[in-house]
């Protein structure tokens, strides 16, 4: 008799146990986003003639080791790219080594520019921003004092 109730208590635990761990998977894992707001829901992009057009709302992922960016296969044709009002972070790595990328174009809605986004973009020349040098200045970024590109604002070149 003790044998069976012991049984039944063993099986009852691990029953309890097993609930448990199941109502514990069911739940939505949080994302971390490192006090930005979470990855854009509407992230698109898309190529025409070496121009990337990056739209949504929110910011874009964080790209590196564990996420490659979707247009790293066709990054040596990317000449240009434009990015929509609606993005707040341009993701880590985004357009690292885009060796023929000579133009940014970014909206004033960006807050945050990710580590190495612009990492070895030899042939970028001048980042359009369409907003003001203090806003540039207040974006969270990588120093790009020692690169070669000019960022032009709608009150002037820093």
């Amino acid at each position: 008799m003790k044998k069976a109730i012991l049984c039944i208590l063993l099986l009852l635990s691990l029953m309890f146990t097993a609930c448990g761990n199941i109502s514990e998977k069911a739940q939505p894992e949080k994302e971390n986003t490192q006090g930005r707001e979470p990855v854009a829901k509407d992230f698109s992009w898309i190529i025409t003639n070496g121009t990337l057009t990056i739209k949504g709302n929110g910011a874009m992922p964080d790209f590196g080791y564990d996420l490659e960016n979707p247009w790293e296969s066709q990054k040596e044709s990317i000449t240009k790219v434009v990015i929509s009002e609606g993005i707040t972070h341009i993701g880590n790595e985004a357009f690292y080594h885009c060796a023929n990328l000579s133009q940014i174009h970014i909206p004033n809605s960006v807050t945050s520019i990710g580590a190495s986004a612009l990492e070895d973009c030899v042939s970028l020349k001048s980042i359009t921003f369409s907003g003001t040098k203090a806003q540039w200045e207040s974006i969270e970024k990588d120093d790009y004092s020692n690169h070669s590109f000019t960022v032009i604002c709608t009150d002037g070149n820093i």
